[in-house]
């Protein structure tokens, strides 16, 4: 599998763009903003995207949502306990100035342990980690040892995703935090915002845990 990262919006949100070489079918992840220079990378590559996912449903994940969606028809996805946020989504993205933004309709829902199939090898392993939001989800690859995880803004490089936001819970996060901890030693975590961490360094919050 082919990662190429983009840090786009007012946010500087991380959005993945996940293929494999030879059959060039991709999975956008988090498309939080700058909506033509994800498609500029996506038809530089000459990529077609199969599934747009929003790890949640947080303004600063969705924004270009709708615009891939118009030029590339990939089906958009996220964990329906988050369906609720998009209304608020809506309003936030209004105060940050997008005033003509359209709000995202997922085409579908996608649930703890699904695996989504974009291609004959890219196949992505959902986990529901909620706490930073009702619906909050992880994606796990694994390939002869080559194990990725996109984790939203479940954990970041220093530190964990914010749970004082509209369906945010502590204690969700802490069981969610447990839950990736369990994941291959030589996983790499790639967060919603920030750098790239391995897992042991994420396991340095586990005193956050334990509070």
């Amino acid at each position: 599998m082919s990662i190429r990262k983009l840090t786009v919006g007012l946010l500087s949100t991380n959005s993945y763009l996940l293929f494999e070489e030879a059959e060039k079918q991709a999975i956008v992840i988090d498309p939080g903003g700058d909506g033509e220079k994800i498609l500029s990378k996506i038809s530089k590559l000459g990529l077609h995207v199969r599934y747009i996912v929003a790890s949640h449903g947080h303004f600063d994940h969705i924004l270009a949502v709708d615009q891939i969606k118009k030029q590339e028809n990939g089906n958009f996805l996220l964990h329906k306990d988050d369906v609720g946020l998009l209304t608020r989504a809506q309003k936030m993205a209004r105060y940050y100035g997008y005033r003509e933004w359209t709000l995202p309709k997922p085409d579908g829902y996608i649930k703890d342990g699904e695996v989504l199939k974009a291609s004959g090898t890219l196949n992505l392993q959902v986990l529901h980690t909620p706490g930073h939001s009702p619906g909050s989800i992880s994606l796990f690859w694994e390939d002869e040892g080559k194990n990725q995880l996109f984790s939203g803004d479940l954990i970041f490089s220093g530190g964990v995703g914010r749970t004082d936001l509209q369906g945010g819970n502590l204690s969700a996060m802490k069981r969610s935090l447990k839950k990736i901890f369990k994941l291959p030693e030589n996983t790499i975590i790639h967060p919603g915002h920030g750098s790239e961490l391995s897992l042991q360094e994420a396991k340095e919050v586990q005193t956050f845990i334990r509070r």
